[in-house]
């Protein structure tokens, strides 16, 4: 009986083990079911979308073909990678699921998918056109820039790049793109009719299908891992994203995300700077000046002024003035417009452990010690518009306009002279007898040179690049604009100093940040920071000119000899507030003698750190670049 017992137990979980084995079996048939169904039912849409996911990262991660060919053969292997592929797989295999979700419900499932297929095809497409034409990937300041951009930039924009020869590949791929999604499920229908029976046995299409579903589960798993870097918060996406194993920084889905939470974030930024102007301590102590006048350029690289040594003469009409103090080792604290606008606009410098938007802006602090603050802009102007558009200029918030302008112009034009010779007539009206603080923001030689200058200002033609034989026509014409946008960029500056002359004034004249003209590689316009010294000499060397009148020398000799003895000083704009509090004689808790140009207590040794997007990271320009403040244009 005992023995009998124990056969009988032996048996029962025998059984018991056949039925677990058996349901397992049935799981993971179903399971392979449910997971290989949604890629037996669209293979080629999975291929497609995995592809289109992949090629822009391996695109613009190297430059050389055999390079790109090694790294999507080291993604597909599962190196170098650190989970980047892995995520692209699995994303790549959702979105096939949920078009087949919808295919089993209504047949709306196809659509979605060639949706999803033409969005991310035109996402790649602008990954690499932005790589080609400009070193960068989608980011940020894309979306900064596009928000910014009115009209006539725009089209500006289209027929200098879009329009390219070069660039006409980029909507030939996309019709390439379109005309294979529509023809390649036919040409596999076709085969698969001529072919019925499969032409792999049936054992290793077991083992194939079984390595799938393994894969597969494990790149849904990595997916579902990853769902933790997907914060709310784009500097802790970053922060996560680089000191974890699972880097998929690069990969597209994660990058545009976090750009666009980047961008939604941008907004509370400029709300916390309005905050930052409602308590401003400033007041006048001592002798001031009875005219600030700041006149802004535009993409202006300074070794295309002659000024600077250029052999070209650019600067025929601030060559001829007096009392004109050129300084040569300044730089911009960014390559963007807005960005850097916030810098050189706000107290907070990039070097301290502030936020541009936790310290007031300067004109907000003029505006409080008893300034009139003139603003008079060809780019940022509100317009038309009934509310407050970033398009506009973060700086037209309505929590922030009227607390650091006393007057901004409506209306922009095709030309800075026109915009000059509007504010002539209008000045006695918006100006005061003193003090006023005048800012002037022009077009200079900003996006397209060619739209910057009337025909009759032509004076510079592609024959006079003749030792330029790295160059094409067409490459030399560009760089003949660039260079007559220059120098009608001069005969405007040099109108607005005869402006004032006559009266108590210093002019400080600066670009925003500088530019490329085929000048050390064929490129036009800005790309990466993390390029080199010539990229950064290019895009960060800018002019830097402050003219006194005969007037001022004679009231203020002091501020004279000290702005003599500092045209040599190394200086990143970002520190433009705490000169012009020491020129104005304005005390304020938030002036810095140490970060004055003009001030004996001024920190020449301070590091010039150029942030750039957290894709990129911070640079010490004076390390990158040395002691070398020039470069010289051309190569071979």
């Amino acid at each position: 009986k005992r023995y009998l017992f124990l056969v009988m137990i032996k048996q029962r979980i025998a059984n018991m083990f056949l039925n677990i084995l058996k349901m397992l079996k049935r799981f993971s048939q179903q399971y392979e079911k449910l997971i290989l169904k949604p890629v037996k039912v669209f293979p080629y849409e999975f291929f497609i979308v995995l592809l289109l996911l992949c090629i822009p990262v391996i695109y613009t991660s190297y430059d050389s073909c055999i390079l790109r060919l090694k790294e999507g053969l080291n993604s597909v292997l599962l190196r170098h990678n650190n989970g980047q592929f892995i995520f692209d797989v699995a994303l790549s295999y959702i979105v096939i699921t949920c078009g087949y979700l919808l295919y089993r419900i209504n047949k709306f499932g196809y659509f979605f998918i060639i949706t999803a297929e033409l969005l991310l095809s035109i996402i790649a497409i602008v990954e690499l056109f932005l790589y080609d034409n400009f070193h960068m990937d989608i980011n940020y300041n894309i979306f900064q820039f596009i928000n910014e951009t009115n009209d006539q930039e725009s089209s500006e924009f289209i027929s200098t790049y879009i329009f390219k020869i070069d660039n006409l590949k980029y909507p030939l791929i996309l019709l390439i793109c379109l005309w294979l999604q529509l023809k390649y499920r036919t040409f596999f229908r076709v085969i698969r009719n001529k072919y019925p029976k499969p032409l792999i046995s049936s054992f290793i299409k077991k083992i194939s299908s079984l390595v799938i579903v393994v894969y597969l589960t494990f790149c849904l798993l990595f997916a579902i891992n990853c769902l933790s870097l997907f914060s709310s918060s784009w500097t802790r996406n970053i922060t996560t994203v680089n000191t974890n194993y699972l880097r998929i920084t690069r990969s597209l889905a994660f990058k545009i995300y976090n750009t666009l939470l980047q961008f939604h974030d941008t907004k509370n930024d400029i709300n916390k700077c309005a905050d930052s102007l409602l308590n401003i301590d400033a007041e006048i102590k001592g002798d001031t000046i009875d005219n600030i006048v700041i006149i802004i350029g535009e993409s202006y690289n300074r070794h295309h002024g002659s000024l600077y040594g250029y052999n070209k003469n650019t600067n025929e009409f601030l060559s001829k003035i007096d009392n004109l103090f050129v300084f040569d080792n300044v730089i911009s604290s960014i390559n963007g417009t807005s960005k850097s606008f916030q810098n050189f606009l706000s107290t907070a410098s990039v070097d301290s452990c502030s936020e541009w938007f936790d310290e007031p802006l300067f004109p907000a602090i003029f505006k409080t010690a008893g300034f009139n603050v003139v603003f008079n802009s060809n780019q940022f102007v509100q317009n038309k518009c009934d509310m407050w558009s970033p398009e506009c200029g973060f700086f037209f918030h309505p929590r922030i306009k009227n607390r650091m302008f006393s007057y901004t112009n409506q209306s922009n034009y095709l030309y800075d002279g026109e915009l000059i010779d509007n504010y002539k007539k209008i000045c006695p009206e918006v100006e005061e007898k003193s003090p006023n603080l005048i800012i002037h923001h022009l077009l200079g030689q900003h996006v397209n040179p060619s739209c910057r200058f009337p025909s009759n200002q032509t004076f510079f033609t592609k024959e006079d690049y003749y030792d330029r034989v790295e160059l094409s026509d067409d490459d030399k014409e560009y760089v003949a604009c660039y260079d007559n946008a220059t120098r009608y960029n001069d005969s405007i500056i040099a109108q607005i100093i005869d402006m004032y002359k006559m009266k108590d004034v210093v002019v400080i004249y600066f670009a925003d940040h500088g530019d490329e003209a085929n000048d050390f590689r064929i490129h036009k316009g800005r790309a990466g920071i993390t390029e080199g010294a010539n990229c950064l000499h290019c895009q960060l060397d800018i002019p830097f000119i402050i003219y006194l009148s005969d007037k001022f020398t004679t009231k203020h000799p002091i501020i004279v000899e000290k702005i003599n003895k500092s045209i040599h000083r190394p200086f990143m704009t970002d520190d433009l507030p705490h000169l012009l509090f020491d020129i104005a004689s304005i005390k304020t808790k938030w002036y810095k003698p140490k970060r004055s140009l003009i001030n004996y207590a001024y920190n020449s040794k301070r590091r010039r750190i150029i942030k750039g997007n957290l894709h990129e990271g911070a640079v010490d320009y004076d390390k990158v670049c040395g002691n070398n403040i020039r470069m010289t244009i051309g190569f071979r």
